[in-house]
């Protein structure tokens, strides 16, 4: 079972520091040693180990021995003694069965730590090895473990024909296999040896069992790769107990009361692809091939939310804010809460912590499940196996929870109902916790965009010095601009919307051939990129509202911007405005003051849109198809990379000449995960860019009768047509009636009053509003910082009554973060100097914000 890199280490830095230091001696011996030897016998392999790992890493435990840890999820592969956790897989596949005494072909899948790799051939003497690892990093860290040297000195002294399948090359085993039986007449019978588990080829292997002669052996009991393990027998029997089935029948009738859909699904449901068993005294499944996934049975504290968990939560603890808001008071607010953050984390260690609300990620830890309904009062609960989840209805009395517990299976259905129920207040999103207790990729990727839900509920997207930007733009910008109207094209025309995405580059070509025949929209930054390639848009869009938007424009000529139309946001940077010729401006939900917006116009109806973010190609993609545009292609919009250095075009702001990265991306915007790419495959993205690929997606869906191509070697997405090469038929009379029916979709604010005297009104109403904030916060500064927060609350709130007032609007992210950061003080029992200097750094924010507004 893949447990977190925390149960691991020595939690003792001096300790754990010494443990690594005593492991790098030997890790740098084996290295440079293992690098000759591979170097010297397999030179097909000497440019590849130069490279550097960038999903896996080597971790020291704090007993001195070595494991990997996959780094995005600080997952660990191997238990607390890998040597013998793989002697004693060794010793298993040889007891299993009589191996042949000569000309045995011998297929290892997965290399590891490769403590297993000698004293398999050692045992065995093959007459020719196959190895298989689909992730090269593991490749590249078993150097630094493994007895590669002692393994090619013995192959070579054996004459052992040894063949080494690496990365995309490791995708099938029996056309290998075919191949070399027909370079190798002699071959013999073939043995298999799983020692990390990869879906695609386990289950090829699968099939060569029951299609030839082959032995498909049992191997280690530890299934790394996806935390699974395979055992022997091929099935274990579980006769279920009458508390199990009186469990059962009290989970479905709660299902039949409160989830009728899924009630429905599961009440007469059949296991499809696993089944629950019991495993060295536990609840497991087990699948088809007799794999069993299984939680470590003596994990300590198992299901409990532990005082270290909650003092290091991401959630509350890591916004990974971009580096243009770093100067922000709001980001110094947190980078304040982060200090303090160390205080509590010296806390003595308590193990039963209650959050009001909690999200719970996979149903197969019992443990962690029973304690998740004595913890909370709140549940929901990420399953997207079926045969887990209703394995989970015969061990687990979800019926017993007294609180609101809902089931989800998809996690765009958790993201709905979070933001619903957030929406309509039933959900606050300051007292909780996400929950995983054991790794798995699809609710890996989950928990990271959960986790940017939450925090862009708590502040991260509407804190006071945004909104008050928002708002302030909002009444400059409002007499020099038109706005777009609820009305849609009679003209059509290809649109291709670009992104700065990596494969723009492999575009770029294309659309210059085709400038003429197409209307260009570029996106943010890919501004840069055309112009570098000689070509001009005719639109440029931008979502960001800021003035350092202006940094990158600004690298632009001067004449080049006036020739251009702009469409942004309505609350758009009055400087943005400047620069260009034409500035046509959109009304975005939950970014403008709508309700104050609309009072403007009234003689037109705008148009609303919804899907308008994260990225700007979100708002382009939205924009287009809601005036009825028909057909959309994606170029540069890959919401993904194949590799952590190619995140953008080539020729964008992101690469110096050279071609070497600006800054740090993955360590600036969070650390990359593995998804589907459009083509085939995977690739890797980041939570901020797999959020906005789902909106896009759902977006898309909206309009089935419209057509949205992707063109990009990135992520795929959702509802749209994968495309290698756009294919168009439109002439230049074509575009041109389609720009100029465009621009009559756009109309003049009919301004009811000077926005000199908007701005004034609700600058006067905040500066009342924070002055009661601080007086609050005053007059019970000695009190707990959780209860400061709710009074606050109570005024801010009371504001929201009022037409001209939009206190509401600039407070409610600053203070929410608070209220978070406030809950969480309280739930680990943070000191009393903790929680004043929490307060006094709370107090200097407010300050500023009342300083912002009398300006």
């Amino acid at each position: 079972m893949f447990e977190s890199i925390n149960y691991h280490v020595d939690l003792d830095t001096e300790c754990q520091a010494e443990a690594e230091a005593a492991a790098a001696v030997a890790i740098v011996q084996r290295s440079t040693k293992n690098i000759q030897a591979i170097t010297r016998q397999i030179p097909s392999l000497a440019e590849i180990i130069k490279q550097k790992p960038q999903r896996y890493e080597i971790v020291v435990n704090g007993n001195k021995t070595l494991n990997l840890c996959l780094k995005t999820a600080g997952a660990m592969l191997y238990g607390q003694d890998p040597e013998a956790e793989a002697a004693n897989a060794v010793a298993q596949f040889l007891d299993s069965k009589s191996l042949p005494q000569s000309n045995l072909v011998l297929v290892i899948i997965g290399v590891g730590l490769g403590y297993h790799l000698l004293p398999l051939l050692q045992k065995t003497l093959p007459r020719f090895v196959i190895f298989y690892e689909p992730e090269p990093d593991i490749l590249l860290l078993s150097l630094q473990s493994a007895p590669w040297f002692e393994v090619l000195t013995l192959c070579q002294a054996q004459g052992i024909q040894l063949f080494v399948q690496l990365g995309t090359s490791a995708k099938s085993v029996k056309a290998d296999l075919d191949e070399m039986k027909q370079a190798y007449s002699d071959a013999g019978p073939v043995y298999y040896f799983e020692h990390l588990h990869y879906p695609h080829l386990a289950s090829e292997l699968y099939q060569q069992e029951h299609s030839d002669n082959s032995k498909y052996c049992a191997l280690t009991p530890q299934f790394l790769a996806s935390a699974i393990s395979q055992v022997n027998p091929r099935t274990i029997s579980l006769s279920l107990s009458h508390n199990e089935q009186e469990c059962f029948r009290k989970n479905l009738a709660w299902l039949a009361k409160n989830q009728s859909s899924l009630y429905q699904k599961l009440h007469s449901y059949q296991w499809q692809n696993w089944q629950l068993v019991i495993w060295q005294q536990h609840y497991a499944m087990q699948d088809k091939c007799g794999k069993v996934f299984s939680v470590s049975a003596n994990k300590a504290h198992r299901g409990t939310i532990k005082q270290s968990s909650l003092t290091q939560d991401p959630v509350v603890f890591d916004f990974s804010l971009p580096e243009k808001l770093l100067n922000t008071a709001f980001a110094t607010l947190f980078k304040n809460v982060k200090q303090l953050q160390l205080t509590i984390q010296t806390a003595s260690e308590q193990n039963a912590h209650f959050v009001t609300e909690r999200i719970l990620l996979g149903s197969a830890d019992y443990e962690a499940c029973g304690k998740a309904l004595e913890n909370s009062e709140y549940l929901l609960v990420l399953e997207p196996d079926t045969d887990f989840l209703y394995a989970s209805l015969f061990t687990i009395a979800w019926y017993q929870f007294k609180g609101d517990l809902y089931f989800c299976q998809q996690t765009a259905e958790v993201e709905q109902r979070i933001t619903a129920q957030y929406q309509s207040g039933q959900l606050q999103l300051t007292d909780i916790f996400i929950d995983q207790p054991y790794y798995e990729k699809t609710l890996f990727s989950a928990y990271h965009l959960l986790l940017e839900i939450v925090q862009s509920c708590n502040g991260k997207s509407h804190y006071f010095e945004k909104q008050f930007a928002s708002l302030n733009h909002y009444y400059q910008n409002i007499s020099n601009a038109t706005y777009l109207t609820n009305k849609q094209v009679s003209e059509q025309a290809p649109i291709f919307i670009v992104g700065n995405g990596p494969s723009l580059d492999l575009h770029i070509d294309y659309v210059v051939k085709h400038r003429k025949n197409l209307i260009l929209i570029s996106c943010g930054t890919a501004l840069i990129t055309l112009h570098r390639n000689g070509l001009t848009p005719d639109y440029h869009m931008e979502l960001e509202r800021g003035a350092d938007t202006l940094f990158y424009l600004n690298k632009l000529p001067a004449s080049y911007l006036k020739h251009l139309t702009l469409i942004g946001p309505a609350d758009i940077h009055p400087a943005i405005l400047a620069v260009f010729q034409k500035n046509l401006l959109v009304s975005v939900e939950n970014t403008d003051v709508h309700r104050e917006f609309t009072s403007n116009f009234t003689h037109f109806s705008l148009l609303q849109l919804n899907y308008s973010y994260y990225t700007v190609t979100n708002f382009a993609v939205d924009l287009f198809l809601s005036i009825g545009v028909q057909k959309l292609y994606l170029i540069g919009v890959d919401f993904g990379f194949k590799n952590q250095n190619s995140h953008h075009a080539r020729d964008s702001v992101y690469f110096q000449q050279d071609g070497s990265q600006l800054y740090d991306y993955e360590q600036t915007h969070g650390s990359a995960y593995v998804i589907n790419a459009n083509f085939g495959g995977e690739c890797l993205t980041i939570s901020s860019f797999d959020m906005a690929r789902k909106l896009m997606g759902e977006r898309i869906a909206l309009s089935p009768a419209q057509q949205v191509f992707n063109c990009n070697d990135g992520a795929a997405i959702t509802s749209s047509i994968p495309l290698r090469i756009p294919n168009i038929t439109c002439t230049l009379s074509t575009t041109n009636a389609f720009k100029q029916d465009f621009l009559t979709l756009f109309v003049e604010a009919n301004l009811t009053i000077k926005f000199e005297e908007l701005t004034q009104q609700f600058k006067e109403k905040g500066q009342y509003c924070v002055k009661q904030l601080l007086s609050c916060l005053d007059e019970n500064i000695n009190a707990a910082p959780i209860y400061i927060a709710s009074l606050q609350r109570q005024i801010l709130n009371s504001t929201i009554a009022s037409k001209l007032d939009h206190s509401y609007t600039l407070f409610d992210g600053s203070l929410r973060y608070f209220e978070m950061v406030s809950s969480r003080f309280y739930r680990c029992q943070a000191e009393t100097q903790t929680n004043l200097a929490l307060c006094q750094f709370w107090r200097t924010y407010l300050q500023h914000c009342l300083f912002r507004l009398s300006l």
